[in-house]
């Protein structure tokens, strides 16, 4: 099973097709989808809330993307990782 990690900053404008996807993906496949926002000043966490099978993980800040998938990884329960 596979954990999709997803780091995003200011995504709105492309985060939605990217997760509707992931969901059109084999079911089977993926375990669980995180997006982890890096502090976003435009729409991506209103477009992420459309989905109610992701987990949002707001940092409110920019962490930058090493920290930000470390976060997300933390938090991963999938034997395997895919970071977009």
């Amino acid at each position: 099973m596979i954990s999709v990690l997803i780091v995003t900053y200011n995504s709105g404008k492309c985060i939605g097709a990217c997760l509707q996807s992931l969901g059109q993906f084999g079911e089977g496949s993926i375990q669980e989808i995180i997006v982890v926002d890096n502090g976003s000043a435009d729409a991506t966490l209103d477009q992420v809330r459309r989905f109610p099978n992701v987990k949002l993980l707001a940092a409110g800040s920019n962490l930058g993307f090493a920290a930000a998938v470390n976060r997300a990884a933390r938090t991963s329960t999938g034997a395997a990782l895919l970071i977009l």
